[in-house]
């Protein structure tokens, strides 16, 4: 309990010591549950071959790092080579259609041409019949088929001349559409020419792209894939084969251990946990607090006895001094136990009881004796003056025979209980006697 109180750790831990018969069945059992387990580790260690010294499993997580790094940078080759293969394909694709768009507007233009020809001849054969066209008689004319006479509607239009200035005007006009025409052609086969340039250059990438592909890339990678499958395989037959070696030596070591406790006739001894240290100097320094109010003489170093569970104040323990002291140091005990808890939030009531803490006293002149020698009249007063000072959150009973000073009985909670001279309305004892008018509180 007081190992709970210093450190909030209770002991559901501690379990029974069981009858020695069935401790050594429960071994026996034990036991055989480890040699099934023992039997199939011990067969399959048996079939492992030998490993090289140098073949360990960083060994191989090394070498599988740097196969995975190795197939990276070939995945990211191979994609930009695929990036590059699609952006050529691409342009080529462009090319192409750039070529054929090309080709139609040519045939285009040559229709075009052999039309201005056409024309041109037209006109020609216009201005060389209008030049014999006096000198013709009675012939049919070319444009209408009728005999050629005076009244005819074409010599009426107009004379050769004018048909020599128009033809020349036609002609003139037809020319120089067809000068454009040739430009437009010019330009059409030069863009034609840079055009197979761009689908020759993106043939060649691809070309390229696909031979680096097919002849490097995609055999690299199938081969560090192989291989890294190769070394991952490895791995889990080595991880496989460590964890069966360090499970067969810890079942080893447990059938050992076992074994041993069924041959062993007597129950291994049992010890409770000691106290913890740290809880143990915080509370220790509760109780020098307490000592400190109640000006204790000495420097009032305080020491816990594990051994006597008991407080050692200044290097003399405590059941070493008389009635008195002791009855002081208890209570200090108490209260500082009472104030560690409460500070710390570890389990404890939250109040505690005191019984007589200083009747054993004895004043005799102007020291108090004990059997270790005087002791100082301070710690009676001081230890009064010290209950005007209790936190709210705890609280401390003390029943004792003496009257606390009238400071002190006004500033706690003061009872007085009269007893067998108790007058009517006063307290007769700690419990209530039943009257006439019910409870006596």
């Amino acid at each position: 309990m007081f190992a709970f109180m210093l450190s909030g750790k209770d002991d559901r831990g501690v379990v029974a010591a069981e009858r020695r018969d069935i401790a050594t069945a429960r071994l026996n059992a034990q036991l055989d549950v480890i040699i099934d387990l023992l039997t199939p580790l011990e067969q399959r260690l048996d079939q492992v071959v030998a490993e090289s010294p140098d073949e360990t499993i960083e060994r191989v997580d090394a070498s599988i790092a740097s196969v995975a790094e190795s197939l990276s940078q070939f995945e990211d080759e191979r994609e930009g080579l695929m990036n590059e293969r699609q952006a050529a394909t691409e342009n080529m694709q462009r090319a192409e259609s750039q070529l054929i768009a090309i080709e139609e507007l040519l045939s285009r233009y040559r229709l075009l041409d052999e039309r201005y020809s056409s024309d041109l001849g037209r006109l020609d054969f216009i201005s060389e019949g209008a030049h014999y066209f006096d000198g013709l008689q009675e012939i049919k004319c070319a444009l209408c088929d009728q005999l050629m006479t005076p009244e005819h509607a074409h010599v009426a239009a107009g004379s050769s001349e004018t048909i020599y200035a128009s033809a020349r005007a036609e002609a003139s006009k037809i020319l120089a559409q067809r000068l454009d025409l040739e430009n437009a052609v010019a330009s059409l086969i030069s863009r034609r020419v840079a055009q197979n340039e761009e689908k020759l250059s993106t043939q060649k990438n691809i070309l390229r792209a696909n031979t680096r592909l097919n002849s490097i890339i995609q055999p690299a990678i199938q081969t560090n894939v192989e291989r890294l499958q190769s070394l991952l395989d490895r791995r889990i037959y080595l991880e496989a084969t460590r964890s069966d070696r360090e499970q067969l030596e810890g079942l080893r070591a447990k059938k050992d251990e076992i074994e041993r406790a069924a041959e062993s006739r007597r129950p291994a001894k049992r010890e409770w946990e000691a106290l913890p240290g740290k809880a143990l100097r915080a509370f220790c320094n509760e109780v020098e607090f307490v000592l400190r109010e109640w000006k204790w003489s000495g420097t009032g170093r305080v020491e816990f006895d594990s051994k006597k569970y008991d407080i050692i104040v200044d290097g003399q323990a405590r059941q070493s001094h008389g009635k008195g002291v002791r009855a002081v140091l208890y209570s200090a005990f108490i209260i500082g136990l009472l104030r560690y808890c409460s500070n710390n939030n570890l389990p404890h009531i939250g109040f505690a009881i005191i019984d007589s803490p200083l009747t054993s006293y004895k004043k005799k002149g102007v020291q108090i004796k004990g059997a270790d020698g005087p002791i100082d009249l301070g710690v009676e007063a001081a230890f009064w003056e010290s209950l005007k000072r209790v936190s709210a959150g705890i609280q401390i009973i003390i029943v004792e025979n003496k009257e606390p000073p009238a400071d002190v009985a006004a500033a706690v909670q003061y009872e007085w209980f009269a007893g067998d001279t108790a007058s009517p309305g006063d307290r007769v004892a700690f419990i209530p006697v039943p009257g006439p008018a019910g409870p006596f509180i």
